[in-house]
């Protein structure tokens, strides 16, 4: 209801709305949902196909490997798919990598995930522990 605004609406327009306004993002993690990726993009309703790089590398045998032969002939199979059909395409795990990032975007990806909340929470909590472990050692060396 808070995404109708609570506004009172008929079944018919609480549907139409609600399919409008949600995203549906289709993942890409298997070599099977790459060579299926032309027919994922023609079902009506998804919006996005979005390469899961590390569970596809992994399940490639090449775990991390993104710039691998392979992994690149996923990238664009997938990007020539997503063009056919009108789809956005987005690839996750491809992190600080800003000359790949870059081939990417340049293949039309227009959604990269960058990270993770729980990669975001253990680097904040390295940060500290690396301050709090610092701390400790200049007291134990009495220069506190």
């Amino acid at each position: 209801m808070p995404s109708l605004g609570y506004a009172q609406l008929s079944q018919p327009e609480i549907c139409r709305r609600v399919n409008a306004e949600t995203l549906l993002i289709a993942m890409i993690e298997t070599p099977e949902a790459v060579a299926n990726a032309d027919a994922i993009a023609a079902v009506e309703g998804i919006d996005v196909l979005h390469i899961g790089s590390t569970d596809l590398s992994t399940e490639m045998g090449i775990p991390g490997d993104y710039r691998h032969e392979r992994m690149r002939a996923a990238f664009e199979a997938v990007a020539t798919a997503a063009r056919a059909h009108g789809k956005a395409m987005g690839v996750g795990g491809v992190r600080q990598d800003v000359p790949f990032q870059s081939w990417l975007l340049g293949l039309g990806v227009r959604y990269l995930t960058s990270g993770s909340d729980t990669l975001y929470i253990l680097s904040g909590g390295r940060s500290d522990v690396k301050q709090i472990r610092e701390v400790a050692a200049g007291a134990s060396a009495g220069t506190v």
